[in-house]
């Protein structure tokens, strides 16, 4: 049964539209994971989109993989998305190598922000984190997404404890320079994350005490759903920190995501072992009534997990989506 009452608390639905990844991170991807999906087509994610805004607020979507700029014609699904929902907030996060030839064009088709993973500005240790990767391609992707643009320009960094103390402080510089957000992520011991947690898990509070003993006291901005924001001042240039603290500060209470992998399954929660199979739900001899029915289901469930009480999935992140 789907009930009477609708459900109508807005949602962050992150859509992966590819598990595969040009680079492989060591928090990310162990050497024997393989991606296996390029994302479901254009029209099936249409479908379940619709379907979920006919169900629910849909505020935000957020583009992710794997790599998202893998997927041809990500642009056109851009605009297909952007004419369905014309009031929500489309995003993307990528890892930056291939955006210098894709930025104009998302920003053409209405994408409106950019979040960059970037870990270190050092080319020799963005070269050991990332299994061969060259930081050029991203540094050249960060300069096309500024002229492009966006409305907003994050770059992402996950707290490593072997990247603390001056390559910390260096991004921090860099982001000053191309009047970007920065944003630290703790590592979650999930997939391969798991395997280095012990030896390289920062915490948050931690990461704060070395830049305020770098760049002095921050200004406390207000926070987002998930991050706290500071502002520092780095000899006249005003840099924004964001700290996303996933594992020491949980923030399950206000969470509003629900995740769409590249193969249909859609996820609650990051940490949840349950997903609803939403690609039979395409050919069901009723689409419309079974895709309604997965929906509501695991929309409904958003609000009964505890995701601190449950332990990491061993999945990856790319699997997972973002």
């Amino acid at each position: 049964m789907l009930g009477k009452e609708p459900v109508t608390s807005p949602v962050y639905l992150r859509l992966s539209v590819t598990d595969r990844c040009n680079l492989r991170c060591r928090y990310c991807r162990t050497d024997g994971q393989t991606a296996t999906a390029s994302g479901l087509p254009d029209e099936a994610m249409l479908r379940i989109v619709g379907a979920m805004a006919r169900l629910v607020p849909v505020r935000k979507i957020r583009f992710t993989g794997g790599e998202p700029l893998l997927r041809v014609g990500l642009p056109a699904l851009v605009g297909k998305l952007r004419r369905l929902l014309p009031s929500a907030e489309l995003a993307m996060t990528t890892n930056g190598t291939l955006l210098h030839h894709a930025a104009a064009a998302l920003r053409d088709h209405g994408l409106d922000a950019v979040n960059i993973s970037l870990d270190t500005t050092d080319p020799g240790h963005f070269d050991g984190l990332t299994g061969g990767g060259r930081l050029d391609p991203v540094l050249a992707g960060v300069a096309a997404a500024r002229r492009a643009g966006f409305r907003r320009l994050k770059l992402n960094a996950v707290l490593l404890r072997s990247l603390r103390g001056k390559p910390l402080a260096e991004l921090v510089r860099f982001a000053a320079r191309c009047g970007c957000e920065v944003r630290f992520l703790e590592l979650m011991p999930i997939g391969a994350g798991a395997l280095i947690y012990e030896r390289e898990r920062l915490p948050a509070d931690e990461a704060l005490a070395d830049l305020r003993r770098t760049f002095g006291h921050p200004v406390e901005l207000p926070s987002s759903s998930n991050a706290r924001r500071y502002r520092f001042d780095l000899d006249g240039a005003a840099v924004t920190v964001g700290l996303i603290a996933p594992v020491s500060h949980p923030f399950c209470a206000g969470c509003d995501r629900l995740r769409l992998d590249a193969h249909g399954r859609l996820y609650p929660c990051l940490r949840s072992t349950e997903a609803w199979e939403l690609g039979p739900c395409l050919s069901d001899c009723d689409s419309a009534l079974a895709l309604a029915i997965g929906l509501r289901a695991a929309i409904g469930r958003k609000d009964s997990i505890q995701a601190i009480d449950r332990v990491w999935p061993a999945r990856s992140m790319a699997a997972t989506g973002g």
